[in-house]
């Protein structure tokens, strides 16, 4: 069993929302020029939500599956070395950090 600490996790993330943002004076020369944010940002209505997205596609694209009962739980079948199935198992908590349950210690999780 593991735990983790996803760094930077919401500027991983796509934003959902449509966001723009006046630049200050530690930009220089664009300082008052108006940019488009398309990166989740901690605060926003919606970054908790973009997180949470972005993430369940990693998880799929690296052939876990969430739980029916519990869409925020990630399962995934392993082999152990004598090539018995088990599964592993990834839970995020708390915005950002994740559990990492695995019955073999040999085999990669991630």
């Amino acid at each position: 069993m593991k735990t983790s600490d996803i760094e930077n996790a919401y500027l991983t993330a796509p934003t959902e929302e449509k966001l723009c943002t006046k630049l200050g004076p530690e930009f220089g020369e664009d300082e008052g020029k108006t940019a488009v944010i398309v990166w989740a940002s901690c605060g926003t209505k919606s970054a908790g939500a973009s997180f949470r997205n972005h993430l369940a596609d990693c998880m799929l694209y690296l052939g876990y599956e969430s739980c029916k009962a519990d869409p925020d739980v990630w399962i995934k079948e392993f082999n152990n070395q004598n090539g018995q199935a088990y599964h592993g198992s990834v839970l995020p908590f708390v915005d950002d950090n994740a559990l990492c349950i695995n019955h073999d210690r040999t085999a990669e999780l991630l």
